[in-house]
């Protein structure tokens, strides 16, 4: 996840979150004023390639999807199938 720091109208956040914070949270010290519950982690992502095109299977909040064409038409492909079974 990208954090970071938003001046704005004279304040300081640390967003995405939109945490108020001052001058002194450094991104050495950011994670001390984040709760952990808040953080969202990174999707889990795999490539793989078919007849030498790459494909991109991301899984974002439990869902699962494939860049491959027949997962665009249908909503399921072999792809997905193959990275369930692993």
């Amino acid at each position: 996840m990208n954090i970071g720091f938003m001046n704005l109208n004279g304040k300081r956040y640390i967003v995405p979150h939109w945490i108020e914070v001052g001058e002194t949270v450094t991104y050495d010290n950011i994670m001390d004023y984040i709760s952990k519950d808040s953080v969202i982690p990174e999707p889990k992502i795999e490539t793989y390639s078919v007849a030498g095109k790459p494909y991109t299977i991301a899984v974002v909040d439990g869902k699962i999807s494939c860049s491959c064409p027949g997962f665009k038409f249908h909503k399921k492909c072999k792809h997905i199938t193959e990275f369930k079974m692993r």
